[in-house]
C-alpha cells in the first residue's frame, strides 16, 4: 500500500491561507473557529484518553486516535470548535449530532444495516483556551472510498462495478460512508504531560486498512461516519441543505424535502437545474413547481427556465456517461445501471424508496 509521509503533505500545504499545514490555531485567526490545539501524548477527560495520533481535520473539528485506559481500546476523538460545540445548544440548536448518534447506537442491533453505522461511545466536554469544546468519542475506522479510488498506480479514479454494487447496497439505508478499519492502530506511543506547550500543528495521518500489503475490495465495508448535518424527518434545523453538487432539486426550489432528498444523493451526478434536465433528458413539471417557494428564481409561468439559453458544453445523458466512463463496457449491465440511476435522479420527489433500491435487481 502506497503511503504519503507527512513531510510531502507539508510541503504542500505550507501556502494555506492562515499559514498553518491544517486547521488554524493562531489566536484571533481568521480561519480559526475555535479549534483545539492538541498535544501528542496529552490526557484528555481526567486522564482516561492518550492522544496518539491525528487522522484528519474538517471545518468544525479535528479528529485524533487515541487509547482509551478505561476500556483497553483504541478510540477516534472528534473534537469539535467552540463555534461548533455550541451549534449543539441553545434555544435554536443547528445540529443534533449527538442524539442522531444516540438514537442510531440505541436502535435494533439484529438489523442488516446496524453495523454500517458508526459505534458511538459518548461524549464529553473541556474548557480550551477559546472555549467549551464537545469531544465525540467512536471506534476507529479506516480510509474513505475516495482514497481506496486513488490506489490504482495508473492513476484511473475509477471504481469496479462489482464495489460500487457493494458499497451502494450496504448504505443504501444510510447514506455516507468510510471504510471500517480491519486491524487495531499500532506504534503507540507513551502517555505524558508537558507544561506550557508551545502551540505547534500537527499533520494529520492516516491508518492502514489492513496489515497486508494489498486491499481487498470484495471485503470492505461501508460505514456511515457523520451525521453532524442530519435530520431527523420530522424536525428540520435549516431548509437549504447538502452540499451545493448533490442538492437535491426540491432544495433548491423550495420545496418541502424529506428523504427522497437521500435518495437523490444516492444517484446524483450533476446540481445545477438546467443539467438536471439535461442529463435526464425530461423537464420539470409545472404543478410541482406551482408548489414551489423558490420557483420564480429560476422558472417563468409555463415552466420554461428564466435566465438560460444554452451551454456551451452540453451536457451528456446518463446512458451516455455510462458507456464513455464506467470500467463495465456489458451493454446489459449498463442498461441496468442507468435504470437503477433513473430510479434514484427524479426531479419531482417520488423516487423510489431505500428498501426499493436495496432489493433492485442490479445490486444482486
Amino acid at each position: 500500500m502506497s503511503y504519503e509521509p507527512p513531510s510531502s503533505r507539508l510541503k504542500a500545504l505550507q501556502g494555506s491561507v492562515s499559514g498553518f499545514p491544517e486547521e488554524d490555531l493562531r489566536q484571533g485567526g481568521r480561519n480559526n473557529a475555535g479549534y483545539f490545539s492538541v498535544r501528542l501524548e496529552q490526557t484528555l477527560d481526567k486522564g482516561r484518553y492518550c492522544i496518539v495520533r491525528k487522522l484528519g481535520y474538517g471545518q468544525y473539528s479535528s479528529v485524533w486516535l487515541a487509547r482509551d485506559k478505561g476500556e483497553d481500546r483504541f478510540v477516534s476523538l472528534k473534537i469539535l470548535t467552540c463555534e461548533a460545540t455550541k451549534a449543539l445548544s441553545g434555544t435554536l440548536p443547528l445540529s443534533d449530532e449527538l442524539g442522531l448518534l444516540q438514537k442510531i447506537a440505541d436502535g435494533d442491533q439484529g438489523h442488516p444495516g446496524f453495523r454500517h453505522n458508526i459505534k458511538y461511545y459518548g461524549s464529553f466536554e473541556f474548557l480550551g483556551p477559546y472555549g467549551k469544546h464537545c469531544c465525540v468519542i467512536t471506534e476507529v475506522l479506516g480510509y474513505s472510498l475516495e482514497y481506496v479510488r486513488r490506489l490504482n498506480p495508473s492513476g484511473d479514479r475509477r471504481v469496479q462495478t462489482n464495489t460500487v454494487k457493494r458499497v451502494v447496497k450496504q448504505i443504501v439505508r444510510l447514506p455516507g460512508s468510510d471504510t471500517r478499519a480491519v486491524d487495531e492502530p499500532f506504534n503507540v506511543l507513551s502517555c505524558g504531560t508537558e507544561i506550557n506547550p508551545a502551540v505547534v500543528p500537527i499533520v494529520w495521518q492516516m491508518l492502514p486498512l489492513s496489515t497486508e500489503p494489498s486491499i481487498r475490495e470484495d471485503r470492505l465495508e461501508a460505514v456511515v461516519s457523520h451525521v453532524g448535518h442530519s435530520h431527523e424527518r420530522d424536525r428540520h434545523f435549516q431548509e437549504v441543505i447538502q452540499p451545493a453538487a448533490l442538492r437535491a432539486s426540491e432544495v433548491i426550489l423550495g420545496y418541502r424535502w424529506d428523504s427522497p432528498a437521500d435518495i437523490w444523493n444516492l444517484g446524483c451526478i450533476e446540481d445545477h437545474l438546467v443539467r438536471m434536465t439535461e442529463a435526464l433528458d425530461t423537464r420539470f413539471d409545472v404543478e410541482f413547481l406551482s408548489k414551489c417557494i423558490h420557483r420564480d428564481q429560476f422558472f417563468t409561468a409555463d415552466g420554461s427556465f428564466a435566465h438560460f439559453d444554452a451551454h456551451k458544453e452540453p451536457t451528456w445523458t446518463i446512458r451516455r456517461l455510462l458507456e464513455t466512463f464506467s470500467l463495465e463496457q456489458d451493454e446489459v449491465e449498463i442498461v441496468e445501471a442507468e435504470r437503477f440511476i433513473l430510479r434514484c435522479l427524479r426531479l419531482v420527489p417520488e423516487r423510489a424508496t431505500a428498501k426499493d433500491l436495496a432489493n433492485d435487481t442490479w445490486l444482486e
